[in-house]
Order: C-alpha cells, then structure tokens, then sequence
C-alpha cells in the first residue's frame, strides 16, 4: 500500500484563513505551479491508490445490504452497508443476522447497543398501546353507564306515562 500524500492550498499553513483545501494554482510565478523542490505538491496520475485498494473500506469490499439473503451472501473479506430505504424491523433482522455471522456493518457503529435501544423502544411501544387500551376500555364503560342511566330514566318516564294515562 502505497503512503498517501498531502496536498495543501498553496500558503494554506501560513494563512490561517484559507482552508486547508487543494486548491490549483494558477499564478504566473507560483513556485507549487512550476514543481519548484520545497514548494509542495501537485497531484498527478502517479500518486493515484493502486488498482488492489480501489474501492475498498478499510480493506473490506462494500456490499449494500437490503434483506436477510444479502447478509448471508457475505463473507469475510467484505462490509455490509445497510440500504437506507430498509425499515426498522427488517434493519432490526438484519443486524441480529450480522451479528450472528460477525459480519461488520458500516452504518451501524454498535450493533449490540442498536439491538438494546430496539428492544427499549419496542417495550415503550407496547406499554404506550396498552395505556391507550385501557383509556379506551374506560371510555367506552363510563358511555355504556351513561347510556344505561339514560335508558333507564326514559323507562321510568314511560311507566310513569303509562300509569298517569291508565288513571285518566
């Protein structure tokens, strides 16, 4: 592997206001320009990364992940990406089969710590639908009450209705 050179603006490290970006230079007299020894250096074709490490993450072949199938078709010598239009719950799946294989995520930085704040959120999930349960179940009680107290007050109305036009 070869060793990656660094190529600074011309007088990036002596103005603090430029930033530390190539830039070209394109002065009539630039000394970086001219490929003057001490000045700094160009980019060129010879500095390129070598045809071995093209591509590569960490020395790992970048495989984008989009189901189970994908995750079990990787092996040792490459690193999951998983897609981002991919769900929580087959992420979740995904990372659990990851795991399983120790196969590296790029996107994921944790995956146990994932699975955990997964599993918290799924347990508030659950406690929040049974709380709107139970205010449903209430809700529908206290109507039924009312319900039965007004029909019973119309059936009393009635029978006193019946009695009053029975006397008359």
């Amino acid at each position: 592997m070869k060793a990656k050179k660094k190529f600074l603006r011309p007088g990036a490290m002596n103005l603090s206001g430029l930033k530390k970006k190539w830039r070209k230079p394109r002065g009539k007299h630039a000394k970086i320009r001219l490929s003057r020894n001490g000045h700094g250096l160009i980019p060129k074709v010879g500095y390129g990364t070598g045809i071995k490490e093209k591509g590569l993450i960490n020395g790992l072949l970048p495989v984008n992940v989009y189901s189970i199938k994908d995750i079990e078709a990787l092996d040792k010598s490459s690193i999951g990406i998983i897609g981002s239009n991919v769900g929580k719950r087959k992420k979740e799946e995904i990372v659990k089969k990851a795991v399983e294989f120790n196969i590296k995520l790029l996107n994921i930085k944790d995956a146990k710590l994932f699975l955990k704040k997964v599993e918290e959120e799924k347990a508030e999930k659950k406690k929040y639908k049974s709380k709107k349960e139970e205010e449903k179940k209430e809700k529908v009680e206290e109507k039924k009450k009312k319900e039965s107290k007004e029909d019973t007050e119309i059936k009393e109305k009635e029978e006193k209705r019946k009695i009053l036009e029975k006397g008359l």
